[in-house]
Protein backbone atom coordinates (compact mmCIF):
# COMPACT_ATOMS: atom_id res chain seq x y z
CA UNK A 1 0.00 0.00 0.00
CA UNK A 2 2.94 2.33 0.59
CA UNK A 3 3.95 2.37 -3.08
CA UNK A 4 0.47 3.04 -4.51
CA UNK A 5 -0.31 6.57 -5.68
CA UNK A 6 -3.67 7.63 -4.23
CA UNK A 7 -5.24 10.72 -5.78
CA UNK A 8 -2.61 13.47 -5.92
CA UNK A 9 -0.39 11.89 -3.28
CA UNK A 10 2.68 10.35 -4.90
CA UNK A 11 4.74 7.73 -3.10
CA UNK A 12 8.53 7.57 -3.36
CA UNK A 13 9.67 5.73 -6.48
CA UNK A 14 10.19 2.10 -5.35
CA UNK A 15 12.14 0.85 -8.38
CA UNK A 16 15.18 3.08 -8.22
CA UNK A 17 15.13 3.08 -4.41
CA UNK A 18 15.28 -0.73 -4.34
CA UNK A 19 17.91 -1.09 -7.06
CA UNK A 20 20.31 1.60 -5.89
CA UNK A 21 19.79 1.02 -2.16
CA UNK A 22 20.43 -2.73 -2.51
CA UNK A 23 23.45 -2.16 -4.74
CA UNK A 24 25.02 0.30 -2.31
CA UNK A 25 24.42 -2.04 0.63
CA UNK A 26 26.14 -4.87 -1.24
CA UNK A 27 29.03 -2.63 -2.34
CA UNK A 28 29.55 -1.37 1.22
CA UNK A 29 29.21 -4.85 2.68
CA UNK A 30 26.35 -3.74 4.94
CA UNK A 31 22.90 -5.09 5.68
CA UNK A 32 19.33 -4.02 5.19
CA UNK A 33 19.61 -1.10 7.61
CA UNK A 34 21.96 0.70 5.21
CA UNK A 35 19.78 -0.14 2.22
CA UNK A 36 16.69 1.24 3.95
CA UNK A 37 18.52 4.39 5.04
CA UNK A 38 19.61 5.12 1.48
CA UNK A 39 16.37 4.00 -0.17
CA UNK A 40 14.14 6.80 1.16
CA UNK A 41 16.08 9.87 -0.12
CA UNK A 42 16.94 8.06 -3.36
CA UNK A 43 13.28 7.14 -3.86
CA UNK A 44 12.19 10.75 -3.31
CA UNK A 45 14.84 11.98 -5.76
CA UNK A 46 13.75 9.31 -8.26
CA UNK A 47 10.14 10.47 -7.96
CA UNK A 48 11.14 14.04 -8.86
CA UNK A 49 13.17 12.84 -11.84
CA UNK A 50 10.29 10.62 -12.99
CA UNK A 51 7.87 13.54 -12.74
CA UNK A 52 10.19 15.79 -14.75
CA UNK A 53 10.45 13.14 -17.48
CA UNK A 54 6.68 12.78 -17.64
CA UNK A 55 6.18 16.54 -17.90
CA UNK A 56 8.94 17.53 -20.31
CA UNK A 57 9.18 14.35 -22.39
CA UNK A 58 5.88 12.49 -22.44
CA UNK A 59 3.69 15.56 -21.84
CA UNK A 60 5.10 17.39 -24.85
CA UNK A 61 3.64 14.76 -27.19
CA UNK A 62 0.09 14.85 -25.79
CA UNK A 63 -1.12 17.15 -28.56
CA UNK A 64 0.57 14.93 -31.12
CA UNK A 65 -1.44 11.94 -29.87
CA UNK A 66 -4.65 13.96 -30.23
CA UNK A 67 -3.70 14.94 -33.78
CA UNK A 68 -2.93 11.35 -34.79
CA UNK A 69 -6.18 10.14 -33.20
CA UNK A 70 -8.17 12.75 -35.15
CA UNK A 71 -6.50 11.58 -38.35
CA UNK A 72 -7.18 7.92 -37.54
CA UNK A 73 -3.50 6.92 -37.71
CA UNK A 74 -3.58 4.04 -35.25
CA UNK A 75 -0.23 2.57 -36.31
CA UNK A 76 1.60 5.86 -35.70
CA UNK A 77 -0.08 6.17 -32.28
CA UNK A 78 1.18 2.71 -31.27
CA UNK A 79 4.70 3.45 -32.53
CA UNK A 80 4.83 6.81 -30.75
CA UNK A 81 3.47 5.26 -27.56
CA UNK A 82 6.08 2.52 -27.38
CA UNK A 83 8.82 4.88 -28.56
CA UNK A 84 8.13 7.34 -25.76
CA UNK A 85 7.86 4.46 -23.30
CA UNK A 86 11.30 3.15 -24.32
CA UNK A 87 13.00 6.57 -24.25
CA UNK A 88 11.41 7.52 -20.93
CA UNK A 89 12.50 4.39 -19.10
CA UNK A 90 15.92 4.38 -20.78
CA UNK A 91 16.61 7.86 -19.43
CA UNK A 92 15.22 6.88 -16.06
CA UNK A 93 17.38 3.77 -15.86
CA UNK A 94 20.45 5.93 -16.50
CA UNK A 95 19.87 7.57 -13.13
CA UNK A 96 20.30 4.27 -11.32
CA UNK A 97 23.19 3.25 -13.59
CA UNK A 98 25.13 6.50 -13.05
CA UNK A 99 24.37 6.47 -9.33
CA UNK A 100 25.84 2.99 -8.92
CA UNK A 101 28.71 3.79 -11.30
CA UNK A 102 29.91 6.87 -9.42
CA UNK A 103 29.18 5.40 -6.01
CA UNK A 104 27.27 6.36 -2.90
CA UNK A 105 29.51 9.37 -2.22
CA UNK A 106 28.38 11.08 -5.42
CA UNK A 107 24.72 10.43 -4.63
CA UNK A 108 25.15 11.75 -1.09
CA UNK A 109 26.90 14.84 -2.44
CA UNK A 110 24.07 15.40 -4.92
CA UNK A 111 21.46 15.17 -2.21
CA UNK A 112 23.47 17.50 0.03
CA UNK A 113 23.82 20.02 -2.83
CA UNK A 114 20.07 20.50 -3.07
CA UNK A 115 19.20 23.77 -1.28
CA UNK A 116 17.43 23.41 2.03
CA UNK A 117 14.63 25.73 0.92
CA UNK A 118 13.90 23.39 -2.01
CA UNK A 119 13.77 20.33 0.22
CA UNK A 120 11.52 22.19 2.68
CA UNK A 121 9.22 23.18 -0.18
CA UNK A 122 9.07 19.59 -1.40
CA UNK A 123 8.28 18.40 2.13
CA UNK A 124 5.45 20.95 2.48
CA UNK A 125 4.06 20.02 -0.93
CA UNK A 126 4.27 16.36 0.03
CA UNK A 127 2.21 17.10 3.12
CA UNK A 128 -0.42 18.95 1.09
CA UNK A 129 -0.69 16.38 -1.69
CA UNK A 130 -2.85 13.90 0.28
CA UNK A 131 -5.41 16.65 0.95
CA UNK A 132 -5.35 17.65 -2.72
CA UNK A 133 -5.77 14.03 -3.75
CA UNK A 134 -8.77 13.57 -1.44
CA UNK A 135 -10.33 16.77 -2.79
CA UNK A 136 -9.88 15.56 -6.39
CA UNK A 137 -11.43 12.19 -5.59
CA UNK A 138 -14.35 13.79 -3.77
CA UNK A 139 -14.98 16.11 -6.70
CA UNK A 140 -15.23 13.14 -9.05
CA UNK A 141 -17.15 10.78 -6.77
CA UNK A 142 -19.29 13.12 -4.67
CA UNK A 143 -22.94 12.11 -4.63
CA UNK A 144 -25.68 13.14 -2.21
CA UNK A 145 -26.84 9.53 -1.98
CA UNK A 146 -23.50 8.25 -0.66
CA UNK A 147 -22.06 11.29 1.11
CA UNK A 148 -23.17 9.92 4.50
CA UNK A 149 -20.62 7.10 4.15
CA UNK A 150 -17.82 9.65 3.80
CA UNK A 151 -18.86 11.45 6.97
CA UNK A 152 -19.30 8.13 8.76
CA UNK A 153 -15.74 7.11 7.88
CA UNK A 154 -14.43 10.50 8.99
CA UNK A 155 -16.14 10.22 12.39
CA UNK A 156 -14.95 6.65 12.91
CA UNK A 157 -11.35 7.57 12.06
CA UNK A 158 -11.16 10.96 13.79
CA UNK A 159 -13.12 10.35 16.99
CA UNK A 160 -13.06 6.59 17.52
CA UNK A 161 -9.47 6.17 16.25
CA UNK A 162 -10.30 3.04 14.27
CA UNK A 163 -7.39 1.66 12.20
CA UNK A 164 -7.53 1.55 8.42
CA UNK A 165 -8.06 -2.22 8.40
CA UNK A 166 -11.18 -1.85 10.54
CA UNK A 167 -12.47 0.94 8.29
CA UNK A 168 -11.84 -1.21 5.21
CA UNK A 169 -13.78 -4.12 6.77
CA UNK A 170 -16.69 -1.82 7.69
CA UNK A 171 -16.67 -0.37 4.18
CA UNK A 172 -16.82 -3.87 2.71
CA UNK A 173 -19.76 -4.79 4.95
CA UNK A 174 -21.64 -1.63 3.95
CA UNK A 175 -20.92 -2.25 0.27
CA UNK A 176 -22.29 -5.80 0.53
CA UNK A 177 -25.41 -4.55 2.35
CA UNK A 178 -26.06 -1.88 -0.27
CA UNK A 179 -25.48 -4.39 -3.06
CA UNK A 180 -27.92 -6.88 -1.53
CA UNK A 181 -30.53 -4.14 -1.11
CA UNK A 182 -30.15 -3.07 -4.75
CA UNK A 183 -30.42 -6.69 -5.81
CA UNK A 184 -33.72 -7.08 -3.93
CA UNK A 185 -35.06 -3.91 -5.55
CA UNK A 186 -34.15 -5.29 -8.97
CA UNK A 187 -35.96 -8.53 -8.10
CA UNK A 188 -39.05 -6.58 -7.06
CA UNK A 189 -38.98 -4.67 -10.35
CA UNK A 190 -38.62 -7.91 -12.33
CA UNK A 191 -41.49 -9.56 -10.44
CA UNK A 192 -43.73 -6.55 -11.03
CA UNK A 193 -42.93 -6.65 -14.73
CA UNK A 194 -43.74 -10.35 -14.97
CA UNK A 195 -47.03 -10.05 -13.05
CA UNK A 196 -48.33 -6.85 -14.66
CA UNK A 197 -46.96 -7.29 -18.17
CA UNK A 198 -43.88 -6.16 -20.08
CA UNK A 199 -45.06 -2.52 -20.31
CA UNK A 200 -45.92 -2.12 -16.65
CA UNK A 201 -42.48 -0.87 -15.71
CA UNK A 202 -42.93 2.08 -18.02
CA UNK A 203 -46.41 3.00 -16.72
CA UNK A 204 -46.06 5.49 -13.89
CA UNK A 205 -43.32 3.40 -12.29
CA UNK A 206 -41.14 5.24 -9.84
CA UNK A 207 -38.32 3.33 -8.16
CA UNK A 208 -38.08 5.84 -5.33
CA UNK A 209 -41.75 5.19 -4.43
CA UNK A 210 -41.17 1.45 -4.40
CA UNK A 211 -38.10 1.92 -2.22
CA UNK A 212 -40.20 3.90 0.23
CA UNK A 213 -42.95 1.24 0.25
CA UNK A 214 -40.32 -1.47 0.77
CA UNK A 215 -38.89 0.23 3.84
CA UNK A 216 -42.37 0.92 5.27
CA UNK A 217 -43.06 -2.79 5.11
Amino acid sequence: MGVVNIGGASAAEPGIATAVGTAFAIMLGQGTEVALTLALPIGILGLQIKTVLYIFLVGMFASRFDQLAAEGKQKQIVMLHYGLWAVNWLLYSLVAFLGILFGSDAVSALLAAIPEVVMNGLSICGGLLPAVGMAMLMKMLWDKKICMYYFLGFVLAAYLNLPLVALAVLGTILAVCVGMTDYRFNQLQAMRTVVSGPNAAADNYDLDEEEEAFFHE
